[in-house]
């Protein structure tokens, strides 16, 4: 029984810590995009490669 408890534990903080990443992630990509148009979203997913 305890160890069922110890794995939901760490499946809750590994999700947590993917939750902070992409939502900092995505407010960067967000910032970058809203507070310096030269950085255009189209721009850096359609560039010429």
């Amino acid at each position: 029984m305890r160890g069922i408890q110890d794995e939901e534990g760490q499946a809750v903080k590994e999700w947590s810590i993917y939750l902070a990443v992409s939502i900092f992630f995505m407010a960067c990509v967000t910032w970058m995009c809203f507070f310096n148009p030269a950085y255009r979203l189209a721009d850096m997913l359609l560039r010429d490669v």
